[in-house]
């Protein structure tokens, strides 16, 4: 459809002819409805197209995996859990979450990570586990090759 067609379109939500009964507020007999330019399907076409590109390199950027990953070996694994009262309309549910503690010695540094969830994951402690560090999260492989996502704690040092 083109654009002047699309501006000068008159408009009524009843299917009657302009100036009828069913037009929105403030119309009167004859008046014209402008159609408003982002409801033109080729002007949604067109911004669709532009952030597309924009969109896709948010979504490279947010799913980079680590590459730099590094054997170790896995010290310790503790899990406390935490219970929560919910309720809705007087119904009330416990949720009950787990936090895991990982400690993983890493040559040079020992690392203490938590991850927060309901299922533990699948590794063996003393045994060789291979991980990352990137800023403020530790990425661990578990044995079935799963990545798990851990907020760094502490980072010590081995002297």
């Amino acid at each position: 459809m083109r654009l002047d067609r699309a501006v000068t379109k008159i408009f009524t939500h009843s299917g009657m002819p302009a100036g009828g009964a069913g037009q929105g507020i403030g119309m009167g007999t004859g008046q014209i409805c402008m159609r408003p330019l982002l409801h033109a399907p080729d002007t949604r076409a067109r911004i669709g197209v532009m952030l597309r590109p924009l969109f896709l390199l948010t979504l490279v950027v947010v799913a980079k995996d680590p590459t730099d990953w590094k054997a170790g070996k896995l010290l310790n694994l503790t899990n406390a859990s935490q219970s929560k009262l919910v309720g809705v309309n007087g119904i009330v549910n416990t949720k009950i979450r787990h936090v895991f503690t990982f400690v993983v010695d890493g040559g040079e540094k020992v690392y203490e990570a938590t991850e927060i969830g309901t299922k533990a994951p699948h590794v063996e402690v003393n045994a060789p586990i291979t991980f990352s560090v990137s800023k403020d999260n530790l990425f661990v492989k578990d044995t079935d090759g799963k990545v798990h996502k851990l907020a760094l704690i502490k980072t010590t040092r081995k002297e």
